[in-house]
């Protein structure tokens, strides 16, 4: 689960700064064949992602939110040294499906969805114990 706000100067430096809130959730199913926590992994992810703008974008009244769920299977490998530090690989393929709106001050809206295939990837870093 994360929370966080993107700064529109990242995104778009020509224009008034605004802020979007992030929102995400997910997790994953994991199964090791070999060994148990470590070593082959092979699983599924859910993923879930939510933006929305912090108040109206450069003073026009436009508001917006978007939000797009991604899943799908991987293979990996999760490693364990004496010490406890962990790492960890997983790759894959993943569906999207996302989903945009936005609304000015006169009344007007527009909407776009898609949906596509992605790599996954994760990379992770970390201590068992």
């Amino acid at each position: 689960a994360g929370y966080g706000t993107i700064d529109s100067t990242t995104i778009d430096s020509s224009s008034a700064p605004y802020r979007l809130k992030a929102y995400e959730l997910g997790g994953r199913v994991v199964w090791y064949p070999l060994k148990k926590f470590k070593s082959l992994q092979v699983g599924g992810q859910l993923l879930y992602v939510k933006v929305d703008t912090d108040g109206p974008i450069n003073g026009n009244g436009v508001t917006g939110t978007a939000a797009g769920t991604a899943f799908g299977p991987f293979a990996g490998y999760k490693l364990i040294t004496a010490g406890g530090f962990t790492f960890l690989v997983q790759f894959g393929v993943e569906y999207l499906v996302a989903q945009a709106e936005a609304h000015d001050n006169t009344g007007a809206s527009d909407s776009n969805s898609g949906s596509r295939f992605s790599p996954l990837l994760n990379l992770d870093v970390g201590w068992s114990f």
